[in-house]
Formats: C-alpha cells, sequence, structure tokens
C-alpha cells in the first residue's frame, strides 16, 4: 500500500498551488495539507513542498484554459478565507473541476463543492465591505489605512483603491497579519511590515524612509524575493481581481 503523506507548504497560495502540482505529478495519498509539521500521526509521512512560482503558474493556468477564469478566482477567494481545512477541500474541488469541469458549481451535495463555494463567499462578502469601511489617514504626502480583517482580503483590495485613487501614494496596512499592501502611482505590491517597525519609523519620517528603503529592496535583482508577495496570485491574473468576483459570491 502506498505511503500517506502530510503535505507542509509556506502558507502562500502559490505554495498552495505547488502542492497541488506534485499531487499530480506523483500521485501521493494525501491525508493533509498544513504549513505546521507538527506530527499527528505515525501512519503519516510528511513531505515538505518548496514553493515553485513556475510549477504554480502550470497549474492556474491549466484550471483557466481548461475550466475557466471564474472558477481560478472561486479557488483563490476560498484560500484566502484562512478557514482551517481549506486545502484538502480545495484539493477534492480541483480534482472535480479537471475531471467535469465547471457544471460541478451546481452539484452542492458534494461536500467539497458546498465548502469552497461558502468559503469564497465569506472572503468576497468581506471584501466587499472592507472597500467601504477603509479609513485613510495622511502622513505627508502618503496616505496609510490599518486594517483587521477576518479574511487575508488584503491583496484582492489594491485593484479598486488603484483605480478609485491612480494619483495617490497609499498604503493599507494588515496589522493583525503584518503585511501592507502599498502602492506609488505605478505598482501594487505586497510586503511584511510588523506594528513595532511602524511603530519605530513612525517616530524617524516613517513614511518617506519606508517608502525609500522598500523601493531599493525592490530594485536589487539579486535581492528579489518572491514570498513577499505570498498569497498573491500570478501577476498575469492581477487585472481579473478588481472585475471579477467569483459567481453567487457578491453581498446580497
Amino acid at each position: 500500500m502506498k505511503p500517506v503523506f502530510r503535505y507542509v507548504y509556506d502558507r502562500s497560495f502559490e505554495g498552495f498551488l505547488t502542492c497541488i502540482y506534485h499531487f499530480y505529478k506523483t500521485g501521493d495519498r494525501v491525508s493533509e495539507i498544513c504549513c505546521d509539521d507538527i506530527h499527528t500521526s505515525f501512519l503519516v509521512e510528511s513531505k515538505k513542498i518548496e514553493t515553485d512560482q513556475k510549477l504554480s503558474n502550470k497549474v492556474s493556468d491549466a484550471i483557466a484554459k481548461q475550466v475557466s477564469y471564474d472558477a481560478l478566482m472561486q479557488i483563490y477567494f476560498a484560500f484566502l478565507s484562512e478557514l482551517p481545512g481549506r486545502e484538502l477541500y480545495l484539493l477534492d474541488y480541483i480534482r472535480l473541476l479537471f475531471k467535469h469541469g465547471s457544471c460541478i458549481e451546481h452539484q452542492l451535495t458534494r461536500e467539497c463543492v458546498q465548502k469552497v463555494r461558502t468559503m469564497s463567499r465569506k472572503t468576497s462578502r468581506e471584501r466587499h465591505r472592507m472597500l467601504g469601511l477603509v479609513r485613510f489617514q495622511i502622513y505627508k504626502n502618503i496616505l496609510y489605512a490599518p486594517i483587521e480583517t477576518e479574511c487575508f482580503v488584503l491583496p484582492v483590495l489594491g485593484g479598486h483603491f488603484q483605480k478609485r485613487m491612480p494619483n495617490e501614494i497609499f498604503m493599507i496596512h494588515d496589522v493583525k497579519r503584518s503585511m501592507a499592501l502599498t502602492y506609488d502611482r505605478r505598482i501594487l505590491a505586497l510586503f511584511p511590515l510588523k506594528e513595532s517597525e511602524l511603530d519605530r519609523h513612525r517616530r524617524e519620517d516613517f513614511f518617506e524612509q519606508l517608502w525609500q528603503s522598500y523601493h531599493t529592496h525592490l530594485s536589487i535583482e539579486e535581492r528579489k524575493n518572491p514570498k513577499l508577495q505570498s498569497q498573491h496570485m500570478p501577476k498575469k491574473y492581477w487585472k481579473y481581481l478588481t472585475e471579477m468576483v467569483p459567481e453567487g459570491s457578491e453581498d446580497r
């Protein structure tokens, strides 16, 4: 009998899609996909899956091309819900998508379909609420807004505010997850930002220094770290995030 594995990944969406690639490539029996290598059973072997952007893109491309962009968005929004156990539900959901196509959306008797739909709606509804709740404060010439959300909606907020304020420089800070979404009149980007670092820089012309160091970091090719955009969609799909909300996910 083939061994049963626990896939351990880095919590990013790209990392999760890399797990999906390895699942199909190896034919592994997978009992869990998680971020912590905590042994709960001697019958399950842990396998660490290193995030690979190329492999992640192969999976996202396959879903978008073989099924639809809507299906890819549904998966992404469900992943951002951060609900425990979402990875296995998404794995089962993706297996059904590749086997039967988008027609599975209406098969709510299947647990994974119902769960993914519920998780996706949860994220979409919180995103919709946050679009009206984000309040910016002005520091020098930079707009700053702290948020705390149940789902990780930060990656899917930027497009709305970029479109609304294309000539502004802004930062939305997810205090709970120590992440910041920035826009500098050119690009949107995610990077880690701890509250302690924010407090320190506030006493030292925080935003000018932070922005300068941030762009210096991005401009040095060998120091670029794709994990700074953890949980992001591949860049080629970013344009869909502002126009596409998973079908049936909107607030009612």
